[in-house]
């Protein structure tokens, strides 16, 4: 098994079949998703996925690379038909456009492999405030009904729990700064 660091990072922005990892590349880490496969009707998984790199660092959701979990890398490729990537590069630009708010730039860019295709969806960091993603009321999460969730225009850091709230940015800060005055850990 190679060392983790001899796993070379995953080209950014992924855009063409030359910028792919190769198999036993591509080591999963905070700027790189492999997706065997995802359900493109489930558009509050694929904005999270979106939002989460948004709010680092940005990086690529590889669909159609399968993982090896042993060892955090590309395990194989499984390439889709063509009109199948094309549905799941709308369903990330659709499922963004209407659950993130503010709406991170992202380009899912369907590729060609092996007589097939994959998508690279290059998601590029939001530093000027946090992306949060909508859940539309009365929806449930994770088994879990959802009570009132509210967005407003302020930027807002999700907290999932049971209710589900969303606590204001100025919130956070003021309790930081409390802990800060009494010395408390974070």
């Amino acid at each position: 098994m190679a060392a983790p660091g001899n796993v070379p990072p995953v080209a950014f922005p992924v855009s063409t079949q030359n910028d792919l990892p190769p198999v036993g590349g591509g080591r999963e880490q905070f700027d790189f998703d492999c997706k065997g496969d995802v359900d493109e009707t489930d558009t509050f998984e694929l904005a999270r996925d979106v939002a989460a790199f948004a709010n680092l660092a940005g990086g690529v959701i590889l669909v159609g690379a399968v993982e090896d979990p042993a060892r955090g890398v590309i395990r194989k490729y499984r390439p889709m038909a063509e009109e199948r990537a094309h549905l799941i590069a709308g369903a990330y630009s659709k499922s963004v456009a209407q659950r993130c708010s503010p709406a991170p730039l992202i380009d899912p860019t369907v590729l060609p492999l092996e007589g097939a295709h994959i998508v690279g969806v290059n998601v590029w960091p939001f530093p000027a405030q946090v992306v949060g993603v909508r859940i539309p009321d009365a929806e449930t999460f994770r088994g879990t009904r959802v009570k009132k969730p509210v967005l407003s225009k302020a930027p807002k850091i999700q907290r999932l729990n049971v209710d589900l709230a969303l606590i204001p940015i100025e919130e956070i800060l003021a309790e930081l700064k409390r802990r800060e005055a009494a010395d408390v850990p974070g």
